[in-house]
């Protein structure tokens, strides 16, 4: 039977991508600050990334910069 033990840490350390909820709130964010349908692609264009390759962490940090003051 195979040794899987080394593995653990790997999986632990690797980045977590961006759940659905996450992403969807992102899109929503960028269609109302931008105030047309297409802010999410726009946000894409500007920034040079893809909403669905955002890492947990990334989506966070963004969501953050996103959102309006107070909340």
């Amino acid at each position: 039977m195979p040794d899987f033990g080394d593995m653990k840490g790997a999986a632990k350390d690797a980045p977590r991508p961006a759940r659905k909820s996450q992403k969807d709130l992102i899109r929503e964010l960028a269609k109302e600050l931008a105030g047309v349908e297409d802010g999410a692609e726009r946000l894409e264009e500007r920034r040079g990334m893809k909403i669905d390759e955002l890492t947990s962490d990334e989506a966070d940090a963004l969501i953050d910069e996103l959102s309006p003051e107070g909340g």
